[in-house]
């Protein structure tokens, strides 16, 4: 029960060698997967700048460019030759370029802003969506003041043309530095997201360096532990070729606790096993040497002491009823019982070599 539990708990080779794989596994997943994660916020910022910031700074650019070209043409108003002509550029910027700008503005704003799922995001996009609309208000004024102008200009009221196209230019510079100012603020918003970007670029680049070092080292570290757990086997087949060779001396079992050391084991015993066996057949054909030797000896020594003994008895009955070879029948008896005693010697020597008689008895199969 005890050597079951203990193989139950005992981790196997190939559960070692998957453990191994899985953790070097693990360790590049890590790796690739910072790598993704990195591509795949890089891939949203370069996103955010190609279809947000940078339509937006070019839209603010030529919403700049516009309304200079407006307080341009309002500081020649004055004395310009056919103010007609000026007046359906004005009109023509009011109904049309004014608003088309103003909408390019907006509509990049939602699309560097309003797509973000950050909440702080979603708020400077909010921000400037109601300064670009607070500006287009604030130039809308201007409307009703140009058609004052070109009244004043029809009627020939130089005075009072000259001081709407003052406001009007004043208007128009605070009109510029409230763009400009949206435009350094979205300038300045390109550059905390390019300086947040190389920061986790330098970032991304250190950790990737360090988990490709982890993932290096965790590999290495895995194959000698490989190679740690695989070199009984290698022993095990070393051991395997010497005993191959005839070495059939005992060894130490190799230490591992898996079926690396159960094979070890189990060779070891089988190897002790040949060598007892080895040794009872040198015993048995030494045994069956003797017997053999024993039989041929005996056999050259009955057939003189049979022939002794025939002539014992010979003698025995030429000497019987003579009284002056009493001790000649003594003598003779002496010999006789030597004889009876060697071919005796001979039988125990036969034993040897011959095979028993089975005994067979009678037995209960169910005891």
């Amino acid at each position: 029960m005890a050597d079951a539990d203990s193989r139950s708990r005992r981790r196997t080779v190939a559960t070692r060698v998957l453990l191994s794989y899985a953790l070097v596994t693990a360790a590049f997943a890590l790796s690739a997967g910072w790598g993704v994660l990195s591509q795949r916020n890089a891939a949203k910022e370069a996103d955010l700048m190609r279809s947000g910031y940078l339509p937006l700074s070019l839209a603010l650019r030529d919403l700049v460019a516009n309304q200079d070209t407006w307080n341009t043409q309002l500081n020649h108003i004055t004395t310009a030759r056919n103010p007609a002509d000026k007046k359906v550029w004005f009109e023509t910027s009011l109904r049309i370029g004014r608003p088309k700008t103003f909408g390019e503005v907006r509509a990049a704003i939602a699309r560097a802003f309003s797509g973000s799922g950050d909440e702080s995001a979603q708020r400077v996009g909010s921000d400037l969506s109601s300064e670009a609309s607070g500006i287009e208000e604030f130039l809308a004024q201007d409307r009703e003041l140009l058609g004052k102008l070109f009244d004043a200009l029809d009627r020939g009221e130089a005075a009072r043309a000259d001081s709407l196209r003052d406001e009007l230019v004043t208007r128009g510079a605070q009109g510029k530095k409230r763009m400009s100012q949206l435009e350094q603020r979205v300038g300045h918003n390109v550059d905390q997201l390019l300086d947040a970007a190389r920061q986790r670029e330098r970032l991304a680049i250190r950790l990737l360096l360090a988990l490709s070092g982890f993932t290096l080292l965790v590999g290495a570290a895995m194959a000698l532990y490989a190679r740690r757990v695989l070199r009984p086997l290698a022993q095990v087949t070393d051991r395997a070729k010497a005993v191959a060779r005839g070495d059939l001396t005992p060894h130490p079992v190799v230490a591992s606790p898996d079926e690396i050391g159960e094979l070890a084991t189990t060779f070891e015993g089988m190897v002790a096993a040949i060598a007892r066996a080895n040794e009872q057949l040198l015993s048995s054909e030494r045994l069956a040497t003797i017997g053999k030797m024993a039989a041929h000896v005996t056999h050259e020594v009955r057939n003189p002491l049979s022939s002794i003994a025939l002539n014992v008895e010979l003698l025995e009955e030429e000497l019987d009823g003579r009284d002056d070879a009493k001790e000649a029948v003594t003598l003779l008896k002496a010999i006789k019982a030597e004889v009876e005693r060697l071919t005796a010697l001979t039988e125990q020597y036969l034993s040897v070599a011959r095979r028993r008689p089975l005994r067979l008895e009678e037995e209960q199969i169910g005891e």
